[in-house]
């Protein structure tokens, strides 16, 4: 295996709570795979040289018991090899993040907030597109801790997902313009609320409003109407008829915003027959 002189630092794509964890157990060197220029080589590198990349990893996945554990029964074997690049004259933050991307779905199993997030790093436009429309909105995409926990922050990216491939940027901002009324509340951009919001638009409930049915619809507390519609079906209960707006959760949350609001019920649309 090869080494290299000590001095040139190299940021580590993946294997971040592997590098810590070494730190924290006394091991002096890591093997690596180095990725630059189009290449690749397999080194071992001093952990002194080994820094978190900035461009690839979130603060927020970085979970300092799992170092702990990983020190404390700490085998090469189980560590493997890690993926880097120099800091100086590496891969770009694009191609680190395509990098990333590509390995955390083939090998681990990540949040669907990392994988979204490292999608925007790497140029996914419709990804993109739904982080730009979200911040447009004062919301955020991230995950949430007990100690940093931030009502506009949204975790369901694949109900926004869900909500793009369904009606685009359109149907996006209208379902985000209404999640709007209920910016401190806490549930107010789970994955259910969002899904009976996209219905309520989708069936253009949310054409027009008068001062009183937004009044009406701002004395909601999405929390409680989610667990009241989670006690009309057992199957909801148990998880087993999905979540976002496909599921019968969402509907049941939809009709009770519909009915709040006083708007008359949307008449299914039906294809007309061809006169002969």
């Amino acid at each position: 295996m090869k080494s290299l002189d000590k001095g040139q630092k190299f940021a580590v794509i993946r294997g971040r709570h592997r590098t810590e964890a070494a730190k924290l157990a006394g091991i002096e060197a890591l093997r690596c795979n180095v990725h630059a220029n189009g290449r690749l080589g397999l080194y071992e590198i001093p952990v002194e040289d080994l820094v978190v990349d900035e461009e690839s990893q979130f603060e927020w996945a970085y979970t300092p018991g799992k170092v702990r554990r990983i020190a404390k029964n700490w085998d090469p074997r189980a560590v493997g090899v890690l993926d880097v690049t120099p800091v100086t004259g590496g891969l770009s933050k694009m191609e680190r993040n395509q990098l990333k991307l590509k390995m955390d779905r083939d090998q681990r199993s990540v949040s669907g907030i990392e994988v979204f997030l490292n999608e925007v790093n790497a140029g996914d436009e419709v990804a993109i597109d739904i982080k730009k429309i979200v911040e447009e909105h004062k919301f955020e995409i991230g995950k949430n801790r007990k100690t940093t926990w931030v009502s506009t922050r949204i975790e369901a990216v694949a109900t926004l997902r869900s909500i793009y491939r369904a009606g685009g940027a359109d149907l996006l901002n209208r379902t985000l313009t209404m999640a709007e009324m209920w910016y401190d509340e806490p549930q107010s951009v789970t994955n259910h609320w969002l899904g009976a919001l996209t219905l309520f638009c989708l069936a253009g409930y949310d054409s027009e409003f008068t001062e009183e049915q937004i009044e009406r619809l701002q004395k909601l507390v999405p929390a409680t109407e989610i667990k009241k519609a989670q006690g009309m079906s057992e199957s909801i209960v148990t998880g087993s008829a999905g979540s976002g707006m496909g599921s019968p959760l969402a509907a049941l949350l939809c009709e009770r915003l519909r009915v709040v609001a006083k708007k008359r019920k949307a008449k299914p649309t039906t294809q007309k027959e061809d006169t002969p």
